[in-house]
């Protein structure tokens, strides 16, 4: 009986957040993201994705372990965690189930370089939002995660509405058709 009150009293059912969703995703509506917390260990990997992120107009916070992370969204929640799956302390699952348990709403996008059905099974059932799939190259982590954030980062009133202030790598996700030596110009350079 007092377990029911506390949880009552933690969530409210005018509050709650519905968990399911069609089709076994969490359906958001399309917002702003303006700020990005992303739990990386690795320097080279955070700055990739922090300089391509900053070219976005996004505001781009660090946390360099599962632990951190969690401290620093609880903290302040920022619009999208972005966390790399192996961090050294503890999984991106048991980060997301952490923040689950505070944050029913958080979203939550995971990484990894090569991810295996465990992976897809875990993400599912901790309810990570995106799982990308990498492969290892770090422009096309950034391409995939500039391409999922689409509109969200678009919208946020940073470079990439104003022509002729785009990033290399937000301009190298919209090509021409015939524009084909460009990509692989800025694929060779970022390497």
């Amino acid at each position: 009986m007092y377990e029911s009150l506390l949880i009552d009293r933690s969530f409210p059912p005018t509050e709650s957040v519905p968990r399911k969703a069609t089709a076994g995703k969490r359906q958001w509506r399309t917002s702003r993201v303006r700020t990005v917390l992303v739990a990386e260990h690795r320097d080279e990997v955070f700055a990739r994705l922090a300089a391509d992120l900053r070219a976005a107009g996004v505001r781009v916070e660090r946390a360099v372990s599962g632990a951190e992370a969690s401290r620093r969204y609880a903290h302040r929640p920022a619009d999208l965690l972005l966390a790399n799956v192996d961090l050294p302390d503890q999984s991106s699952w048991l980060l997301t189930a952490k923040l689950r348990l505070s944050c029913p709403a958080a979203r939550v996008w995971g990484y990894a370089p090569r991810s295996s059905a465990v992976d897809a099974a875990l993400a599912q059932f901790v309810e990570v939002d995106e799982l990308i799939d990498y492969g290892g190259d770090l422009w096309r982590l950034t391409v995939e995660l500039l391409g999922r954030l689409g509109p969200a980062v678009r919208r946020a009133g940073g470079p990439a509405e104003k022509p002729g202030r785009t990033g290399p790598l937000l301009a190298a996700t919209q090509p021409a058709a015939s524009d084909v030596s460009s990509q692989v110009s800025l694929r060779a350079e970022s390497v």
